[in-house]
């Protein structure tokens, strides 16, 4: 048998801000008596759960006033007037993680806070990224976190990661990236990683003046077991000085068996 529902009899606004309206409603119960709810109204928010090539996932740790403490969260923001929920969840990626993302997922979505406010917020997952910088506001600081889902379930576990909104948005999205191939290394990364392969580059020719047989080079990236290779064969240190002026998204083509618009060969993780 279904539940009676509340009957709305009237609405108010009793404040607004740029974030959020304070509503007062009156209503009628089941049984006739009447009362009032007070709630906040949004126009719904966006969290954006980012997976890099590696299988990684990117939170920002930030500093959370009402309780005084850091907190890791995924990417997210709320829903300005006249933009949409994909809108949104592209631009708090930029905003705060400072990736853009080729893919982005619709997951599902959740209330967080259901006796207190009408907000619904959307999860995706946003994959295919590239690093553009972030810009975030003046009320805003970012600290760039990449943890393994592992990581970020044992986080949770130990109550490390404590945000409601970022948890809940794990819970949604934990079976999907489960099914989620990883790809050898994400070609998009930014300006990081794409000045390692052009140093990777010179180290080959170096090596390969040195020893023409065989020069390899292995660089670490930000502590992580992903790792940036390239090997040099006879013949190849011409082709890196040919290459090095060459950019087709920024990669240097001396890497064996790259092509255009796909991963290079030799670049694979350990």
């Amino acid at each position: 048998m279904p539940l009676k529902p509340w009957k709305k009899l009237s609405e108010a606004i009793v404040f607004r801000n740029p974030y959020w309206t304070y509503k007062r409603d009156a209503f009628e119960l089941p049984s006739g008596k009447p009362g009032e709810y007070h709630y906040v109204h949004t126009n719904g928010s966006s969290m954006v759960v980012p997976i890099l090539g590696d299988g990684t996932l990117l939170l920002v740790n930030q500093h959370r006033y009402l309780l005084g403490r850091e907190s890791a969260e995924f990417p997210c923001g709320s829903v300005k007037d006249g933009a949409t929920y994909e809108e949104t969840a592209r631009q708090e990626l930029r905003e705060e993680a400072g990736y853009s993302a080729e893919s982005l997922l619709l997951a599902g979505e959740f209330n967080p806070y259901n006796g207190v406010t009408d907000e619904m917020c959307r999860v995706y997952v946003a994959r295919d990224l590239a690093f553009v910088g972030g810009t975030p506001d003046e009320t805003e600081e970012f600290e760039l976190l990449r943890l393994a889902p592992a990581e970020v379930e044992a986080r949770i576990r130990s109550g490390a990661i404590w945000d409601g909104m970022t948890i809940a948005a794990w819970s949604i999205c934990n079976d999907i990236l489960a099914h989620i191939p990883k790809r050898r290394t994400d070609m998009k990364t930014g300006p990081m990683i794409l000045g390692m392969l052009a140093a990777v580059a010179l180290f080959a020719a170096a090596a390969y003046a040195q020893e023409p047989s065989h020069a390899k080079h292995v660089i670490k990236y930000e502590g992580t077991a992903s790792c940036v290779s390239a090997a040099c064969h006879e013949g190849a240190a011409k082709e890196v000085a040919e290459s090095l002026h060459y950019q087709q998204m920024g990669i240097p083509r001396f890497l064996e068996g790259w092509e255009p618009g796909k991963p290079a060969g030799m670049l694979h993780s350990y």
